[in-house]
C-alpha cells in the first residue's frame, strides 16, 4: 500500500475504530444514555427494520414516515455488515455534525455520545455484524427527525429521515 494512502485520514478513523471495536468489544451491554422509553406498559403500533448495506456504510432504509404519539419499535439488522453500526434518532438536522463527532470521544457508551442527550431522542445498542438490536419510543410530534449511525466516521454517510406526521382522524 503507497505511504501517502497509508496515512490518510480515512484509513486511520477506521483503523482507529476497528481498533476500539477489538479492545472494547463492541456489541457489548447497551450503553448507559437511555432511550426515551415508551409508555409504560405500551403496546408497539409498528415494527420497522432498518438493515445495514454490506461495507456500503448506508442503511437500506433511509424514509419512515410514522403517525405522532404512536409506539414504534426500530430493529436495526446488522447481519449483512462486517463492522458495527448503530441507529441514532435526533431531534434536528443540524445537530448530525455535532452528535457524530460527538461521538467519537464516547466510546464507553457505544459511541452515543452523553453530553448530547439533549438532541438524542432515542437510540439503539451498538450491534455487532451478524446481529439484531432494536429501540422503542413513542414517535415525536409531527416534522422531520434524522437518524445516523454514530460508531465512528459513519454519521457523515449512514443516514436516514423519520417523518412524523398528524394522526389520521381514524387512529385512537
Amino acid at each position: 500500500m503507497p505511504r501517502s494512502l497509508l496515512f490518510s485520514p480515512i484509513v486511520l478513523i477506521a483503523a482507529a475504530a476497528l481498533a476500539t471495536s477489538v479492545l472494547l468489544g463492541a456489541g457489548r451491554a447497551p450503553s448507559a444514555v437511555a432511550p426515551r422509553p415508551a409508555s409504560s406498559g405500551a403496546a408497539v403500533d409498528t415494527v420497522v427494520t432498518i438493515r445495514a448495506i454490506g461495507s456500503a456504510l448506508e442503511y437500506e432504509t433511509t424514509d419512515i414516515e410514522l403517525e405522532a404519539g404512536t409506539t414504534v419499535t426500530i430493529r436495526l439488522d446488522n447481519s449483512a455488515s462486517s463492522m458495527p453500526h448503530n441507529v441514532v434518532l435526533l431531534t434536528a438536522r443540524d445537530q448530525i455534525r455535532t452528535v457524530g463527532i460527538a461521538a467519537l470521544q464516547a466510546q464507553q457508551t457505544d459511541y452515543v455520545p452523553e453530553g448530547e442527550a439533549d438532541k438524542i431522542i432515542a437510540h439503539t445498542a451498538l450491534a455487532s455484524p451478524g446481529t439484531v438490536v432494536e429501540m422503542t419510543f413513542e414517535v415525536p410530534p409531527p416534522g422531520e427527525y434524522p437518524y445516523v449511525c454514530t460508531y465512528p466516521g459513519h454519521f457523515q454517510t449512514m443516514r436516514g429521515t423519520l417523518t412524523s406526521v398528524e394522526r389520521s382522524s381514524s387512529t385512537p
